[in-house]
C-alpha cells in the first residue's frame, strides 16, 4: 500500500468506527494503531527518501560550482597558453607547424584598434553619445589617426 491508500484506509476505519456505538477510546485507538503504524513507517521512508534526494541535489550544486571553477580555471589557462604560443611564433616568423595530430597556422586575422589616448582622437571618429567614445571602424577605414594605431591581428588555429 501507498501512503495515500492507508491514509485513505484508515479515514474509512475510523468512520466505521465512529458509527458503531459502545466503542471505548482504547479499542478505537487498538483498532487504528496498525494502520496509523503502517502509515508512520511509510511517511519515515518518504522522508528518507526525500532527505536522500536533497542531500544529492546539494552534492549535486556542489559539484556544478566546482566544475564552474575548474572550468573557468582551465580556461584562463588554455587562454595564456596559446597567446604564449602565439606570440613566440610572431617572434620567429614561424607561421605553420604541421605535426601528424594537427596543424599550427598563424595567419592574420585583419587589422584592430587599439585605442593609446581617447582625448587625442578626432571627434569625427568618435561615436556620439552622452560621451564620445571612439568609432573604431571609423579609425580602421581613415588607416589610423592621432590618439590610435592599426596594428595586426594574428589569429592561431589548430586542426
Amino acid at each position: 500500500m501507498n501512503l495515500y491508500e492507508i491514509a485513505a484506509e484508515y479515514k474509512k476505519v475510523f468512520e466505521e468506527l465512529s458509527e458503531m456505538e459502545g466503542l471505548t477510546e482504547d479499542i478505537i485507538n487498538d483498532t487504528l494503531s496498525p494502520i496509523s503504524k503502517d502509515f508512520d513507517e511509510l511517511a519515515i521512508i518518504r522522508a528518507k527518501h526525500y532527505k536522500n534526494i536533497e542531500a544529492e541535489i546539494d552534492a549535486i550544486k556542489n559539484a556544478e560550482d566546482l566544475m564552474y571553477k575548474r572550468r573557468t580555471i582551465l580556461e584562463r589557462k588554455s587562454k595564456r597558453f596559446i597567446n604564449s604560443l602565439k606570440d613566440a611564433m610572431i617572434i620567429r616568423e614561424k607561421n605553420k607547424i604541421p605535426c601528424p595530430y594537427f596543424v599550427i597556422k598563424l595567419s592574420k586575422g585583419g587589422k584592430s584598434v587599439e585605442i593609446i589616448d581617447e582625448n587625442k582622437i578626432p571627434k569625427k571618429y568618435m561615436n556620439e553619445k552622452k560621451t564620445y567614445t571612439p568609432n573604431k571602424d571609423a579609425i580602421k577605414e581613415a588607416g589610423g589617426c592621432e590618439g590610435a594605431a592599426i596594428k595586426d591581428v594574428w589569429r592561431l588555429t589548430i586542426k
